[in-house]
């Protein structure tokens, strides 16, 4: 038994729906003033980034739209993460 703990993945980027998916997901967003942020592991490290939107799928998989620094130099991107 090791004493290092196993590594944290980075989250699962997810492609966005189409209608073979079914469904359209219904969709959650705040306003753009004041928005909800969460951390996320991205390119081996935690990052805090804001949510743009929540996705319900019908298959009942729950998506985040964020907008994130996956590289740490301060490029803020929208992504996909399940």
């Amino acid at each position: 038994m090791s004493d290092t703990p196993d590594p944290i993945p980075d989250a699962v980027r997810a492609r966005p729906w189409n209608p073979s998916d079914g469904w359209e997901p219904d969709a959650w967003t705040g306003p753009r003033t004041d928005r909800t942020a969460m951390w996320v592991r991205a390119g081996g490290r935690w990052r805090w980034a804001q949510l743009m939107a929540k996705q319900v799928w019908v298959v009942g998989s729950t998506y985040y739209q964020l907008e994130v620094d996956e590289r740490g130099d301060n490029s803020v991107t929208p992504r996909l993460y399940q």
